[in-house]
């Protein structure tokens, strides 16, 4: 199927460990690594109402996610300004995955991308976690630490910023 898309106009965009992205037009399609067992569709699909989360165009599990192109500045490279604005639309977001049974989990500041027309998007769902079975304690403490982990990622970045400004 990859050999065939890219027959059909669309162009490589990315190469990580886990997946490969192909793009045409607004529409992205992430394969993802058959050695990897990745659960990317699973939140996409219960997330689609937060409007943080990319319109899920079609997929297979563990083959593929083809989604709509998000434009914008990923977080670490926007402004301290604008990370600093983005603190509370980011807590927000993961309150309302958490109500819809979904904690995020190991994000990165590139995983949020800020476009000035839809506000805060996020691209990566490979690692979020299911809350169903979780005891209400580790639950409180996965949140609590994932949320510390990327206030901690902002306030590093606007740090390095500040330091490098006057280094």
């Amino acid at each position: 199927m990859y050999k065939e898309l890219k027959e059909l106009g669309w162009r490589h965009l990315y190469t990580g460990k886990a997946s490969e992205i192909l793009i045409k037009e607004d529409k992205v399609i992430k394969f993802y690594s058959k050695d990897v067992k990745i659960y990317d569709c699973e939140p996409l699909v219960d997330l689609k109402h937060l409007p943080e989360v990319p319109n899920l165009i079609a997929y297979e599990t563990n083959q593929y996610a083809m989604m709509e192109y998000i434009e914008g500045c990923p977080m670490n490279k926007c402004s301290s300004g604008e990370l600093e604005r983005m603190i509370p639309l980011i807590l927000s977001y993961f309150d309302k995955c958490c109500e819809a049974g979904w904690i995020p989990n190991k994000l990165s500041l590139h995983h949020f991308i800020w476009n000035h027309k839809k506000g805060l998007r996020v691209i990566d769902f490979t690692r979020y976690l299911k809350i169903n079975n979780m005891s209400k304690q580790l639950k409180e403490m996965i949140i609590k630490r994932e949320k510390e982990s990327i206030l901690n990622q902002i306030n590093q970045e606007i740090e390095r910023r500040v330091t490098f400004k006057y280094a």
